[in-house]
């Protein structure tokens, strides 16, 4: 049977805490959490460095969203002392964009593409001089690191800035 918590995670080292809501036939797995705060610290710190608590059990998700919202608002949000980055009582990643929100993002994205900014291919990219000294400093797999993305992606790009 589905059960619905929310929980704590602690780390350990520095007493941050992060709260979230989680949906499980097992409340004791070993989920912690997905905001991009406390994975950020789960790499800095070690997974090992963390523990985990179930504050409260429900049966459905509406009382569950309901509780992480009174938790997980603004005044936890700002504080130092937490990994939450969004009011709670939403579920899911990321968050619900206004229609305005979403039609400002267009024309931002459209504009990145207008002025060269943005690559159709992959997302944002270094202008041709920076590609090609990168690849002339690091070699294309060392570009790649640098730029925190694939081989095939930084050859890519190196070949289209070279030819062009």
């Amino acid at each position: 049977m589905k059960k619905y918590c929310l929980y704590q995670i602690t780390n350990n080292i520095n007493g941050k805490v992060y709260v979230g809501a989680h949906a499980t036939t097992n409340v004791n797995d070993s989920y912690r959490g997905s905001g991009t705060a406390i994975l950020d610290a789960y790499k800095k710190y070690g997974a090992e460095n963390f523990s985990k608590d179930i504050l409260v059990e429900f049966d459905n998700a509406t009382d569950m969203y309901a509780e992480e919202a009174e938790i997980v608002n603004e005044e936890f949000v700002a504080n130092r002392n937490t990994y939450n980055i969004k009011l709670g009582g939403k579920g899911g990643k990321g968050s619900t964009k206004s229609e305005a929100h979403k039609q400002a993002l267009s024309e931002s994205v459209k504009a990145g593409y207008a002025a060269g900014r943005i690559s159709r291919i992959g997302g944002r990219s270094p202008t041709t001089p920076n590609i090609l000294e990168l690849v002339g400093e690091h070699g294309i797999r060392g570009t790649a690191k640098v730029l925190n993305i694939t081989y095939e992606a930084a050859r890519c790009r190196y070949y289209r800035m070279k030819c062009k």
